[in-house]
C-alpha cells in the first residue's frame, strides 16, 4: 500500500508540472515547466498522435500551442496517457 501512495504521489508531483490555459488569440496552450518532460511530451505526441502543433522555448520550461481548433478533453486524455505511459516507471 505504502509502494501505490508514494507512485502516486510522484505521478502527482509530475501532473504539476503540466498546465493548460486556452488563450483568446493562440487556442490552446499547453505549458510544461520541466523541459526534460516537455521534450518527451514532445517526442509522444510527435509519434502516437500526430498532432500539429507550435513549441515555444520559455524561461520556466516550453510552451506548445495546439490553435483555436483543439479540444480540451481531447488534451486531458492525451495527457493522462503520456503520464501513465511515459511518467510513471
Amino acid at each position: 500500500m505504502k509502494k501505490e501512495q508514494n507512485l502516486m504521489q510522484q505521478e502527482k508531483q509530475k501532473m504539476s508540472e503540466i498546465f493548460i490555459k486556452n488563450n483568446s488569440a493562440h487556442g490552446l496552450v499547453l505549458k510544461i515547466s520541466d523541459s526534460t518532460i516537455a521534450d518527451v511530451f514532445e517526442d509522444y505526441i510527435s509519434e502516437e498522435y500526430y498532432i500539429p502543433f507550435s513549441l515555444k522555448d520559455v524561461d520556466d520550461g516550453k510552451e506548445f500551442y495546439f490553435g483555436q481548433i483543439a479540444s480540451v478533453d481531447l488534451l486531458d486524455e492525451i495527457i493522462v496517457s503520456f503520464v501513465s505511459q511515459k511518467l510513471s516507471h
